[in-house]
């Protein structure tokens, strides 16, 4: 909170904030270099108007980015500093919360209106607050002698007996975590129209066990479980990284019989929910030969495909599941008929912005939407 909106200037173009306290939300918008001129100081050391002109200076504007002011919506609510389960306590259309608090993984779903690009790069910026002091009339005029908060107080609560509290000043209303992600955004292949449904099937989370990946999870597929069409198109695309201490991340997908099961489904004749010439690569994640898959790029992207065949096809990915430790599976229902459901787009986060400079890559429509029925689905965002 204490760093957005930014005062300065700034690359990023905002999109949404997600905050507990909506009343706020006017302030954002208003302040985003989106719709408002920003400034700067010709000799960088100084950052008010002031300083800057009293240095023989020259204090600049920068123009807005001419782009639509940011979405703001409430937040989900999870425990503090864990970035996976959420409760879908918010609803867009009352603007009231939920009394279910159904549990779900926290993310927003957003409308993109974005060109073909190379490369895209968005932003996650955290920001956390307290309420042990007044964060929005406390500023670094407050530092020192005069704090309101001090590291490690001793407290007595009345028992004649001082309690050490656990407290860092450093990490009171502050930024506390900046996740930027790259993606590029293709133009429809040969053959793809507008109308067309595309469900981009990922991986989410990290390798490793539930202690090892806290407060993250444990490999994913996103969606997990989903249902849709013949006629709809699947865009498979995973990565990872090769510095993981886990081991290499790699992915794959194979058929399995149903849920409960750590065996694939082993030959052709009987792998029904690919084509014969697909099962090879989403085997092998492209063209591995190790067991493993360690002889292969971490990102792999296949090309669009749809499952011919109406019916229930559950799946796993041989490399990351394993039983009693995690699991890396997930269920389609085909059906007969027209989708609807097109690019999701899964948020978790505070501030998130973009900028145009990948790891992922989606394909763009002159209308992208998405709604899987838990988040703020909070609409167009023209950029």
């Amino acid at each position: 909170r204490d760093y957005y909106p930014y005062w300065g200037v700034s690359e990023w173009i905002d999109i949404i904030v997600m905050t507990s306290n909506t009343s706020h939300c006017e302030m954002y918008q208003a302040e985003s270099q989106n719709v408002k001129d920003k400034f700067y100081c010709t000799k960088v050391e100084y950052g008010t108007e002031d300083t800057c002109t009293d240095n023989d200076a020259e204090w600049v504007a920068q123009p807005s980015f001419g782009k639509p002011a940011p979405l703001c919506v409430m937040s989900q609510t999870s425990r503090d500093n864990v970035h996976t389960m959420a409760t879908n306590n918010y609803d867009q259309e009352s603007d009231t919360t939920d009394a279910d608090f159904a549990m779900t993984y926290a993310h927003v779903n957003l409308t993109l209106d974005i060109e073909p690009a190379a490369a895209c790069i968005m932003r996650l910026r955290y920001n956390i607050s307290t309420n042990d002091y007044d964060g929005w009339d406390t500023d670094f005029r407050w530092n020192d002698e005069v704090s309101p908060v001090e590291n490690d107080p001793l407290i007595d609560i009345g028992i004649g007996q001082d309690l050490e509290i656990d407290i860092n000043t450093a990490q009171f209303g502050r930024t506390f975590q900046d996740r930027t992600h790259t993606f590029s955004v293709l133009a429809l292949p040969d053959g793809v129209s507008e109308s067309d449904t595309i469900w981009n099937v990922n991986v989410r989370g990290k390798r490793g066990n539930i202690v090892q990946v806290n407060p993250s999870l444990e490999y994913d597929f996103v969606p997990k479980d989903a249902h849709f069409d013949t006629d709809s198109l699947l865009h498979f695309q995973w990565t990872g990284s090769d510095n993981n201490p886990q081991g290499n991340d790699r992915n794959n997908i194979v058929q399995t019989e149903d849920p409960n099961v750590n065996y694939p489904i082993t030959g052709l004749d009987k792998i029904t929910m690919f084509a014969d010439e697909d099962v090879l690569p989403l085997s092998v994640s492209g063209d591995a030969t190790d067991p493993e898959l360690q002889d292969t790029d971490a990102y792999y992207n296949h090309p669009l495909i749809s499952i011919e065949n109406t019916g229930t096809y559950h799946y796993l990915g041989t490399k990351n599941n394993a039983f009693s430790n995690r699991a890396q599976k997930g269920t389609f229902v085909v059906g007969s008929g027209s989708g609807s459901t097109m690019l999701i787009v899964g948020i978790a986060g505070g501030v998130v912005g973009a900028g145009v400079l990948g790891a992922g890559a989606f394909y763009a429509k002159s209308a992208m939407g998405g709604s899987s029925g838990y988040a703020p689905t909070a609409g167009p965002a023209n950029f």
